[in-house]
């Protein structure tokens, strides 16, 4: 599986994270350490003392890949009452704060801020980019 660049940019920002001595490599610790932190615990024989590349290669392997992208949209757009593919940002900030994986109000802000509301309303397609990699 390739990784896209966010994935690569996070991955990379993991690795540097665990990477303690700045070697440019992670011990057979750290990269346990490391793939924990994303949610991954693979058994030992998994897990080596590895390089950047073969970090990615690693994390690559256990990423699941799905496209949530057209489904967040679509749900996103069953706030769209004008057919528009704009969400008003009030009813967005509601859904987000009380369903599923629950946004802080600081989360909220941020992310907000990210999709550059117009007229409090909130691009749906643009929306469901920035959740996808929340």
């Amino acid at each position: 599986m390739s990784l896209t660049p966010d994935q690569q940019n996070e991955l990379t920002a993991c690795f540097q994270t665990f990477d303690m001595d700045q070697d440019g490599s992670l011990s057979v610790q750290e990269c346990a350490m490391a793939m924990r932190s994303l949610g991954y615990d693979l058994p030992d024989n998994q897990v080596g003392q590895c390089t950047l590349q073969q970090f990615l290669g690693l994390a690559a392997q256990h990423i699941v890949v799905t496209d949530r992208g057209p489904k967040l949209q679509q749900a996103l757009l069953c706030f769209d009452s004008q057919g528009s593919g704009w969400v008003p940002v009030n009813q967005l900030e509601y859904a987000l704060q009380q369903f599923g994986e629950r946004f802080s109000p600081q989360e909220f802000a941020a992310f907000k801020a990210d999709c550059q509301p117009q007229q409090e309303q909130i691009n749906a397609a643009q929306a469901a980019a920035r959740l996808t990699f929340k």
